[in-house]
């Protein structure tokens, strides 16, 4: 057995993969158990903190004191707030009416202002004088005529100021009204609220005071626990980032795999694709090659060797002709001839063909035997039944035999060149139905191989799409 090495065929075309290194699995166990140890401390102080809170109350009987001063307070406030609300509401309904008061002054001023009279009773005043005079008879008439048109003129105006009782009496109205309505805001008093509300807050203070080192220690505990909570939120976003970093090194990690893989699978297509491509062009160049060789190349060979054999004084043109046994050895299956009962085929050594008669003892006692029989060697015989030549029976018919040949070897020449040329068209023309068969068949594995692509990219950007929606 040879001791040499054969490549099986899926070792030939295995490409070495690089090695790619995987996220570090222990390291991250040890910082997701020392955090998740760290946490687990921190619930047993808050759980130690809230123990202690629920020891830190106040005494029952000063939180009860203290919730009714509270809610006595919380009613003084109240209390309060109605009180500003009524205040706020009257004020807002004198200055409404000291308004309207002020506009009714101004109306009666701006009548008034233009005469010496300020009333209905000065102008009767003034018109029963004049009335006086004329009847004293002592004016002159022109006197007496300008007295007559001044009573009739205030008699005129006396109207007018008639009208101005209404808006006097309104002004009064409005007057009393004001008065009522400070009187009412001085019962609106919020000095005892006040006083009461103070009260209640220096009891509270005093409680709160009382109770101040339960107080302290309970804000003391709550400053821990707030403090312990963040600790352990610090360490809940350590765990979380460990997590996190790991997954997208895990994802890069899986990535380059697949992307390795990707690589090496492509490189050995490329391999084979190669290898397909030299054999191919090897098989295109061995079509080539054996339809450019001359035809019937094989059998004129045949018959120069036939010739040489049957006539030994037969010298092939400008080729040294030797004969021995595998020169008719053909890879052709030769025809199955059938002999006459006293044809005999026997094997013989390679350098002898024809039996010749011999002189010791068992020749002369076989001679007769021997010139009846006619014996060729096998491969002879194949070679003249590959040809369509009769065989010869004896030595009497090896000139026929002959002639056969050289017949046969004329046809051969003679038609050697334009069947070659022939058997090269025929082997373009099978080349090129190979050559289109081939790039029919690359088209389609190409288009096999994008239809995958582009399958294996939308599964890979949907599966980036879920994680991205489950994050």
């Amino acid at each position: 057995m040879s001791d040499e090495f054969v490549p099986r065929e899926r070792d030939e075309f295995r490409v070495q993969r690089r090695f790619i290194k995987s996220p570090d699995t222990k390291a991250r166990d040890e910082i997701v158990s020392k955090t998740q140890a760290e946490i687990k401390q921190k619930d047993m102080q808050l759980a130690e903190i809230t123990a202690q809170l629920n020891k830190a109350v106040t005494d029952p009987k000063v939180a009860a004191e203290r919730k009714t001063l509270i809610a006595e307070l919380g009613e003084l406030k109240k209390t309060q707030a109605d009180l500003k609300t009524k205040r706020n509401t009257v004020n807002s309904r004198i200055k409404e009416i000291d308004s309207s008061l002020k506009r009714k002054i101004s109306e009666i001023q701006n009548v008034t202002s233009k005469y010496s009279f300020k009333s209905v009773d000065d102008i009767d005043n003034k018109i029963k004088r004049s009335e006086d005079e004329i009847a004293s008879g002592d004016l002159a008439l022109v006197e007496e005529r300008r007295l007559v048109k001044e009573i009739s003129s205030l008699r005129k105006l006396r109207k007018d100021f008639a009208s101005l009782d209404a808006q006097q009496k309104s002004i009064d109205n409005d007057k009393q009204k004001i008065a009522d309505l400070k009187k009412e805001l001085s019962t609106f008093n919020s000095k005892e609220v006040s006083a009461k509300f103070e009260e209640v807050q220096k009891k509270l203070d005093e409680l709160s005071l009382s109770n101040k080192s339960v107080n302290d220690k309970r804000t003391s505990l709550i400053q821990k626990r707030s403090a312990l909570f963040k600790e352990k939120d610090a360490l809940y976003a350590t765990l979380k980032k460990t997590r996190e970093e790991f997954d997208q090194q895990f994802k890069a990690f899986k990535k380059a795999m697949a992307d390795e893989k990707k690589r090496v699978a492509e490189e050995e297509k490329k391999l084979r694709a190669d290898k397909a491509k030299s054999e191919r062009k090897s098989k295109l160049e061995k079509e080539l090659a054996e339809a450019s060789k001359p035809a019937f190349e094989e059998e004129i060979d045949s018959i120069h060797t036939l010739l040489a054999f049957f006539d030994p004084t037969y010298v092939k043109p400008s080729k040294t002709i030797e004969f021995n046994k595998s020169t008719f050895v053909s890879e052709r299956k030769g025809r199955v001839i059938s002999l006459d009962d006293d044809f005999e085929i026997i094997k013989k050594p390679d350098d002898v063909f024809i039996a010749g008669s011999k002189t010791n003892g068992a020749g002369k006692k076989n001679k007769k035997a021997s010139k009846a029989k006619f014996t060729m060697e096998p491969e002879v015989i194949s070679q003249l039944g590959d040809l369509d030549i009769a065989l010869p029976t004896s030595r009497e018919d090896t000139p026929k035999t002959i002639e056969s040949l050289k017949a046969k070897l004329e046809e051969y020449t003679a038609s050697q060149e334009a069947t070659t040329k022939k058997n090269i068209e025929a082997a373009k023309a099978k080349i090129a139905k190979m050559e289109a068969d081939w790039a029919k068949q690359d088209a389609k594995e190409a288009e096999a191989a994008a239809a995958a692509a582009a399958k294996a990219e939308g599964e890979s950007t949907e599966a980036a799409k879920e994680t991205a929606d489950q994050e």
